[in-house]
């Protein structure tokens, strides 16, 4: 038993004590937080694109007793939200600590909110909403470290909702900050 111990001590002396056991591949895949919210993953494909989807959802729940005329009433509502971008990155200068790139991006959201008021108005009680859009941005990425760097974007959006009583357009700006953390 004792030789055990040696030979496992003398192994683990050449391990810590070897250089490469140290040596590990650059980080290349990434997980993202940011702003607006969203968690999502950074993969790279080559040197000069990467693929950045991100998920986001929210879930909230609201109750209400009222006074007066309608004493006595409670209301209840709640509402769910998930969403979900897809960004291709084209970077735009040699890899290094600064990176700007161009990202154009595919959005789908859903929202549902579920009233009881609704329901007791005669309005069927939930209404739900779907959201796809497209979106253009100009963003610069800065590693602060080996393994972790910030972002920032701006752009431009476009997006159509559909519900069931009616559809909308909408044109508007886009930004976002964030992190990368390299695994």
């Amino acid at each position: 038993m004792r030789a055990f111990g040696t030979v496992l001590m003398i192994g683990g002396l050449l391990v810590i004590g070897s250089p490469s056991a140290f040596a590990q591949d650059d980080p290349s895949y990434g997980l993202t937080m940011g702003y607006p919210s969203g968690v999502g993953l950074l993969v790279p494909v080559n040197e000069n694109v990467a693929v950045r989807p991100s998920l986001a959802f929210s879930w909230s729940s609201t109750d209400s007793y009222l006074d007066g005329a309608l004493e006595g009433l409670d209301i209840s509502i709640s509402g769910r939200t998930l969403s979900l971008d897809v960004a291709l990155l084209f970077y735009m200068d040699e890899p290094g600590p600064l990176r700007t790139y161009i990202a154009p991006a595919f959005t789908y959201e859903h929202v549902s909110v579920a009233s009881a008021l609704a329901d007791l108005l005669g309005d069927g009680g939930d209404v739900g909403a779907s959201e796809y859009g497209a979106s253009g941005s100009f963003g610069a990425q800065y590693a602060i470290g080996p393994r972790f760097e910030v972002f920032g974007e701006a752009g431009l959006a476009f997006s159509t909702s559909s519900r069931s009583d009616g559809s909308s357009k909408a044109v508007r700006l886009r930004s976002g900050v964030g992190v990368i953390l390299r695994f």
